[in-house]
């Protein structure tokens, strides 16, 4: 037997538990609505990591079975999966990332929360989207059962943070349905950002950064152009997920300036969508020049790495200024 779920690439992939959910809810046009009125935010947490902001999903239901895996063989969990599959259901499962990513000439044990979307029992084959190859790019490919199992003998069932599975009910139809957009939602969450602050946040993410010790919105750039600026240890790399999460803030700007105007909110407007575009660019290039200096370790490399953050700060403001214009013009 073979089933694999209908799943799109996201136009965000930074982290590849969200990355993984936004490809199987694209598919939703209600949730192309909700995804607009978020991922606008960009904040620091008390983990000193960068994230895009996002609220709950109501879309989405997910279900532990973590109880039930320890009972289970690999061979079991394997045929459980199956199961779960069969009736729609996407999954969330830690498996060692040596059997998964085996193109990585780098590559180790350890356990990572990856997603499962089909098989094939002619094949032998798991569908999966993770972070594949050298470069731990986020694609869709496939692990075979018998690494599967290896993957699974890895896990010591008695690490409980480690050893989970949870499995993604999409609602389909619940009260927030049809699920529409409001441009005043969009044009709160930008003016946030470009003050730096977040009138919004839920109790929980106010927590998860400290109550407001953390950053919020344009305040993300002065905090990484310094972290660049005392980066002094040569033997170190610098983390290209920072870098990448900026490039995902443009291209879901990109994308809600395309889709407002597909769905005839908002008029497009080229002059807009080109700027978005180029912050987008000078993103890019700041993550291709850090990748460059994590294969060199030239010094001079980081000064102009700050210089470019700054650069793209100010852009940043611009672009995110002539957005709140536009908004609010046409609802005058």
């Amino acid at each position: 037997m073979k089933k694999i779920l209908p799943t799109i690439y996201p136009p965000i992939t930074s982290y590849p538990s969200v990355a993984g959910t936004v490809g199987i809810m694209m598919l939703y046009t209600d949730y192309k609505h909700w995804f607009c009125e978020n991922f606008i935010q960009l904040y620091v947490n008390k983990h000193n990591e960068l994230k895009i902001y996002d609220y709950k999903c109501p879309f989405i239901t997910a279900i532990n079975h973590n109880e039930k895996l320890k009972k289970l063989s690999p061979y079991m969990v394997l045929e459980f999966i199956k199961e779960l599959i069969n009736t729609n259901s996407f999954l969330w499962y830690f498996l060692d990332r040596y059997y998964v990513n085996k193109d990585n000439p780098n590559n180790r044990h350890y356990l990572h929360n990856t997603m499962i979307y089909g098989y094939d029992d002619n094949e032998k084959l798991i569908y999966i989207c993770d972070f594949f190859g050298a470069n731990n790019q986020f694609e869709y490919g496939t692990i075979s059962y018998r690494d599967f199992i290896l993957a699974t003998k890895s896990i010591d069932k008695n690490n409980l943070f480690y050893y989970g599975m949870s499995h993604l009910l999409v609602q389909e139809k619940i009260d927030v349905f049809p699920y529409k957009l409001k441009l005043e939602t969009i044009l709160q969450q930008l003016s946030d950002y470009k003050k730096s602050i977040n009138t919004t946040a839920t109790e929980d993410a106010l927590q998860e950064i400290e109550f407001g010790n953390g950053k919020w919105g344009l305040s993300i750039y002065p905090w990484l152009a310094d972290k660049i600026a005392n980066f002094d240890d040569d033997s170190s790399r610098i983390n290209p997920r920072l870098l990448y999460i900026l490039c995902d803030h443009k291209r879901a700007m990109i994308y809600r300036i395309n889709f407002l105007a597909e769905q005839k909110l908002l008029p497009l407007n080229i002059q807009l969508l080109e700027r978005m575009q180029k912050a987008l660019d000078i993103s890019t290039g700041i993550l291709n020049m850090a990748l460059k200096y994590n294969i060199t370790r030239q010094r001079n490399i980081l000064k102009r790495l700050e210089e470019q953050v700054y650069n793209l700060m100010i852009f940043d403001d611009e672009v995110t200024e002539e957005f709140i214009d536009i908004l609010k013009k046409h609802n005058e």
